[in-house]
This record gives structure tokens, C-alpha cells and sequence, in this order.
């Protein structure tokens, strides 16, 4: 079961799921949802990842441009939202 299986499975927006940085490799998430990356910010809690798929089938809009896949890397952990993570990381 792939990232993409279980954020789609969920069947509504909104959703997230927390990973430990081992059990994911974060390039593989892109890969899954044959996504772009639009732009990458970098905090002092780690790094966020703002991409847009196809394969999702809403978005928000963010400096004008379509976001519907969040990643944020911390330390130990690797969070995954559609279309954004909503809270704390």
C-alpha cells in the first residue's frame, strides 16, 4: 500500500498521516503521485514540501499557484497532508 492508497482511501480532504522518517522515503511520495514540486521552505523544525499531483483531485492556491500535497521532514519524523498538513508539524 502506497502513501497515495492510504491519503486517497481516506476519501475526503484534510487528511494527513505521520510517518517515522525510516519507513518512508520521501522522494517516493512524489513519485506516487507523479507530483511537481512548487516550492520548499525551510524552518528551524525542518523542511516543508508544497507539490501539486493530478492524481488529487482538489487543491488550494497558494502565491497564485495550485497546492494539493504537503510534505514537512523533521528530524525523526515525515508528515504527509492533502492538500495541506492543517495544524501543527
Amino acid at each position: 500500500e502506497t502513501v497515495q492508497d492510504k491519503l486517497l482511501q481516506a476519501g475526503k480532504t484534510g487528511e494527513s498521516f505521520g510517518f517515522l522518517k525510516g519507513e518512508i522515503k520521501v522522494d517516493q511520495i512524489f513519485k506516487d503521485f507523479s507530483a511537481e514540486i512548487i516550492m520548499v521552505e525551510q524552518i528551524e523544525e525542518g523542511q516543508s514540501i508544497y507539490a501539486y499531483s493530478k492524481k488529487i483531485p482538489y487543491y488550494k492556491i497558494i502565491d497564485g499557484k495550485k497546492i494539493n500535497l504537503h510534505v514537512f521532514v523533521a528530524k525523526d519524523t515525515v508528515k504527509v497532508g492533502t492538500p495541506l498538513i492543517f495544524g501543527s508539524f
